[in-house]
C-alpha cells in the first residue's frame, strides 16, 4: 500500500486545533503521514531542516485564514542564504515572490517561505483558504502570496470541512499516473524501487504502450526531441500531426536511423528473413520517412505562416546512425535540465511493436545513475560521429530527397554505369530484349480489340481531405477524367470510368472513412457523369480470388484490374490519367498487360510522387527486377500495403 507524506503549512499559533484536527485525520486514513512544524525537534536552522522535510513530501498542504506569520528577520537571513546558495533553484521563486509581495528576505515568514521552498521542488500544491467571513479567499492569498496563484484553492469554514477537504484531496487512486512516483512502499520492496527510481525508471510497457498517449503533453515546453530508431517509419507516419506542433512551436527534432548504403538495414532484413520467410526491401522506408519528415515541417511552417511568426520555428535534423544497436529510443529534453522519454528493448528478428518498453524520467542533475542520462549519452555520442562524417542533413520544404540519396547510396539506386551493368538484374541489353518483345506483343494484341468504346482509369490518390473526399491532386485527376469523358462520348464513343483504390491508413495511421474508389466516384457523380457507368469498389474486388494480393493499394495493382476488365469487355481504347511523374511507371505496367494505353499526366503544385523516386527507384525496379508487381513475392506489393493497408499483418495476405 502506497503511503504519501503531507506537509502542512500555516501559522501554527492561529491554527493550531484545526491543525491537531487536520493532523489526526490523516494519520486515521493509513495512507497519510503528515509533517507539521510542531513535530520539528529544535534545532539552530530550522530552515534547513524545514527544506529537508519538503525534499522528502509528496505533497504541500497550504491553510491560509488571517495571520501571515512571524518573519524570519535579520538574524536569520544569512542561513536562509546559505541554503539558496546549495540550491540555487530556489532564488527565482523567491525573487519572484518577493516582486509580488513587495517584501524583503527578512520580512518573509515562516510559511511564505515554506511556500518558496515548495515552489522549487514542483511540490504537489493544495491551498485550503478560509471563507467565514467577508474576506474572500482571493483577497486572502492575494494578501499571502501578492497575486493568485494556479495551484488548487478550496475553501473551509471549521476544522472538520479543512480535515475532510484534506482527506479527500489526497486520496488518490494509486493507478493515478499523475501520482505514480508518489508515496512510501513497505521496505521489503523499497531496495528495488529505490534502484528503479535512482535509474529515472518510471513505468514498463509492451511496445510502450500508453507512452506515446503522453507525447504531445510532453512535448508542450520541450526544446529538443531525440529519436533513434532502424527506420522509424511507424512512429514518424503515426505521429506525423504531434511532430509538426512540436516544431510549429520552436522544437528541434534530431532523427538517428539506418541510411540506405549502410550495411545495417541489409542486415536487418537479412536477420528478419529467418522468421518472416522474406526479405523486406526495408530501404524504401528511409525514403517515405524523409519524405514524411518533409510534409511535417511543411505543416508547422502553414501553422507558422498563419501566425506570422515563420522565424520562430523549428528545425528537423536527419542523421545516419551506422549501428547495430537497434534498441529505439525516444529522448525530450527541457530547458531546466529535465528529460523524459523511452527506449524499446528490440532484439533482431523481433519488431518493436513486439517488445519491451521502458518509460524514463529526469527529473535532477544530480543523478548519476539514472538510465536516461545514459541513453541521451549514447545519442550523442553517435551523432557527433556523423556529424563528423557528413551524414547529418536538414529536412525542411526545399529539400530533395535525391541531395540525401546522391550522398547515400545502396545498391539499388546505384548510378555508376559499372555498377549497372556489373549486376545481373541491371543487364540493360537483356531487360532492352525483353521489354521491345513485350511492347511488340502489346500492339498486336490491341489490333485484335475491335469496337467503339473507352475505359478511362483515373490512378487514385491518398490521402483523402478528412478521411472523405479527394483532395488536391486526386481532384484535378477527376476533373479531367470528366472532361475526356465529355469529349469521348461527344465522339460517339461508348465510356465506362473506372476509378481505383481500396480503404487506405491516413496520416495519422488510422483507417480512412471512405475508399478511394468511393470519394471518386461520388466525386464524379456530382461533376454529373451517370452513377452506372463508373465502376469503383466493385470493379476493385472482383478479380481478387485469382491474385496473391487483396485490394488496391498501388499503380500496378490499378493497372491489373483495369487490364483484366479491359480485356473482358474488349474494349479498344484505354485512357489512363495519372501524376506526370508516373506516366512511365504506368506505361510498362499497361504493356506487361498487353495494353498499349493513351495517358494524360495532370500536373499540380505539389505531387505525391517523386520524378528521382520514379528515375532511379521504381521505374529500374519494374524494368529490371518485377514487371508486374503482382507476383507472390513482390516487395513492391508488400511495402504498399505495410504503409497503406489497414490491419495488414493481421489479414495475412501474401
Amino acid at each position: 500500500m502506497v503511503k504519501y507524506q503531507i506537509f502542512l503549512s500555516s501559522v501554527s499559533k492561529e491554527l493550531k486545533s484545526e491543525r491537531d484536527t487536520v493532523i489526526k485525520r490523516l494519520i486515521e486514513t493509513n495512507n497519510c503521514f503528515p509533517i507539521a512544524m510542531e513535530f520539528f525537534p529544535a534545532y539552530e536552522n530550522t530552515l534547513k531542516l524545514l527544506y529537508r522535510y519538503l525534499t522528502e513530501s509528496d505533497f504541500y498542504v497550504l491553510i491560509l485564514k488571517d495571520s501571515e506569520g512571524t518573519p524570519i528577520k535579520k538574524n536569520r537571513v544569512k542561513l536562509y542564504l546559505e541554503i539558496e546558495k546549495e540550491h540555487p533553484e530556489i532564488i527565482p521563486c523567491r525573487e519572484r515572490f518577493c516582486e509580488n509581495t513587495g517584501r524583503e528576505i527578512e520580512d518573509l515568514t515562516y510559511t511564505q517561505i515554506e511556500y518558496i521552498f515548495a515552489e522549487s521542488l514542483n511540490l504537489k500544491t493544495l491551498a485550503f483558504v478560509y471563507e467565514g467571513d467577508s474576506e474572500s479567499k482571493s483577497d486572502r492569498i492575494k494578501k499571502f502570496n501578492g497575486e493568485s496563484f494556479s495551484h488548487s484553492v478550496k475553501g473551509w469554514k471549521d476544522a472538520n470541512a479543512l480535515a475532510n477537504g484534506i482527506v479527500d484531496a489526497i486520496n488518490f487512486p494509486e493507478e493515478d499516473e499523475k501520482y505514480s512516483e508518489l508515496g512510501w512502499i513497505r521496505r521489503k520492496n523499497e531496495p528495488t524501487l529505490c534502484k528503479m527510481r535512482a535509474a529515472g525508471i518510471r513505468e514498463i510497457s509492451l511496445n510502450g504502450y500508453g507512452f506515446g498517449e503522453k507525447l504531445s503533453k510532453k512535448l508542450k515546453g520541450a526544446k529538443e526531441l531525440d529519436l533513434f530508431y532502424t527506420t522509424g517509419r511507424q512512429f514518424i507516419v503515426t505521429n506525423q500531426s504531434t511532430l509538426a506542433s512540436f516544431i510549429a512551436s520552436g522544437g528541434k527534432l534530431r532523427f538517428l536511423c539506418g541510411f540506405p548504403n549502410e550495411d545495417f538495414l541489409s542486415y536487418v532484413a537479412a536477420v528478419e528473413e529467418e522468421k518472416f520467410g522474406e526479405r523486406k526491401d526495408i530501404h524504401k522506408e528511409f525514403e517515405l520517412v524523409i519524405e514524411t519528415l518533409q510534409h511535417i515541417y511543411s505543416s508547422a511552417y502553414a501553422k507558422c505562416k498563419e501566425k506570422n511568426c515563420e522565424d520562430k520555428i523549428g528545425e528537423i535534423l536527419v542523421a545516419n546512425s551506422r549501428t547495430m544497436f537497434r534498441t529505439s529510443i525516444l529522448g525530450v529534453k527541457y530547458s531546466k535540465n529535465e528529460m523524459w522519454g523511452w527506449i524499446t528493448l528490440t532484439l533482431p528478428p523481433e519488431k518493436s511493436v513486439d517488445m519491451i518498453s521502458i518509460e524514463l524520467n529526469y527529473p535532477s542533475e544530480h543523478n548519476e545513475e539514472n538510465l536516461l542520462k545514459t541513453v541521451f549519452a549514447h545519442f550523442d555520442g553517435v551523432w557527433k560521429i556523423s556529424e563528423k562524417e557528413g551524414t547529418v542533413f536538414s529536412i525542411d520544404r526545399n529539400t530533395k530527397i535525391d541531395s540525401i540519396l546522391n550522398k547515400q547510396t545502396p545498391s539499388i539506386f546505384a548510378t555508376n554505369e559499372e555498377t549497372v551493368l556489373n549486376d545481373n538484374i541491371f543487364d540493360n541489353e537483356e531487360a532492352k530484349k525483353l521489354w521491345v518483345s513485350k511492347f511488340e506483343n502489346a500492339r498486336k494484341k490491341m489490333k485484335t480489340h475491335k469496337g467503339n468504346t473507352t475505359l478511362i482509369e483515373v490512378a487514385a490518390q491518398h490521402p483523402l481531405k478528412d478521411g472523405t473526399s479527394p483532395d488536391t491532386e486526386f481532384e484535378a485527376r477527376l476533373k479531367t477524367a470528366f472532361s475526356i469523358w465529355k469529349e469521348e462520348t461527344g465522339n460517339g464513343r461508348t465510356v465506362e470510368i473506372y476509378v481505383p483504390g481500396s480503404v487506405h491508413l491516413d496520416t495519422e495511421g488510422d483507417p480512412e472513412i471512405n475508399s478511394l474508389a468511393y470519394a471518386g466516384r461520388e466525386y464524379l457523380i456530382k461533376l454529373g457523369i451517370p452513377e452506372e457507368i463508373i465502376l469503383a469498389d466493385d470493379l476493385n474486388e472482383k478479380y481478387d480470388s485469382e491474385r496473391n494480393w487483396k485490394g488496391v493499394y498501388n499503380s500496378a495493382d490499378e493497372c491489373y484490374i483495369a487490364a483484366q476488365y479491359f480485356k473482358e469487355k474488349n474494349f479498344d481504347k484505354l485512357i489512363c490519367i495519372c501524376s506526370p511523374n508516373q506516366v512511365m511507371r504506368k506505361t510498362l505496367l499497361y504493356i506487361n498487360q498487353e495494353i498499349l494505353p493513351y495517358v494524360f499526366s495532370v500536373p499540380v503544385k505539389k505531387m505525391f510522387h517523386s520524378p528521382m523516386d520514379e528515375i532511379f527507384t521504381t521505374i529500374p525496379y519494374i524494368l529490371f527486377k518485377d514487371n508486374d508487381c503482382q507476383g507472390e513475392n513482390s516487395e513492391f506489393a508488400r511495402n504498399s500495403r505495410i504503409e497503406r493497408m489497414p490491419d495488414f499483418a493481421s489479414k495475412k495476405n501474401k
